[in-house]
């Protein structure tokens, strides 16, 4: 290394060798960079950023039956459950391959929606599960929020009216669920 006016030279000595400035910018660069990709990656990846989900619902019809929603808020789903937190599953339904920005189906005659799972009605007082799921989507798989809710509170609603969560518990029209619930997930339809 070259030493002229008592600093060290960035450029190589004569045997071809980095010097020690090159070295360290490089190193430097290299940190810097990976710091920048490791950090968008984690971003990226991390499963507690907020991205706008499907919402499920639950409501009955004009003859008392029960009706399942989801509003596709941008990341659809594959299929519905309804459970019980200890372990029996009451109803699975695979989506339709197209999926329109609100869905609706009956839990008994669910059209479109194909029962992987034959619905079994729970007590009236207690407390199931409702929710979507993805589980061949690009990533990790991931779910709508759960929505718990017991059959009894279904007695109370009017045909027509929503019961969803994201955040809380929430009871809308079916003409504003779509909308309203997508808006509270992130996005709109």
């Amino acid at each position: 290394m070259e030493i002229a006016s008592g600093h060290a030279s960035p450029v190589s000595s004569d045997s071809g060798a980095p010097s020690r400035l090159r070295l360290e910018r490089t190193a430097r660069f290299g940190l810097v960079a990976f710091a920048l990709l490791t950090g968008a990656v984690v971003s990226a990846c991390d499963p507690a950023r907020t991205f706008p989900r499907s919402v499920v619902g639950i409501g009955v019809d004009t003859q008392g039956g029960v009706v399942g929603y989801l509003a596709n808020c941008g990341l659809g789903i594959e299929g519905v459950t309804l459970y019980h937190k200890d372990g029996p599953i009451y109803g699975k339904w695979r989506a339709p391959e197209s999926l329109g920005a609100l869905e609706k189906w009956s839990l008994l005659r669910p059209g479109s929606w194909s029962p992987s799972q034959a619905f079994q009605t729970p007590s009236t007082a207690e407390q199931v599960n409702l929710y979507g799921w993805v589980r061949n989507g690009p990533g990790v798989p991931w779910s709508t929020a759960v929505l718990t809710f017991t059959w009894g509170d279904l007695a109370g609603l009017e045909p027509g009216v929503v019961l969803y969560k994201v955040g809380s518990i929430a009871k809308v029209s079916e003409a504003s669920f779509s909308q309203q619930a997508c808006a509270e997930s992130g996005s709109s339809t």
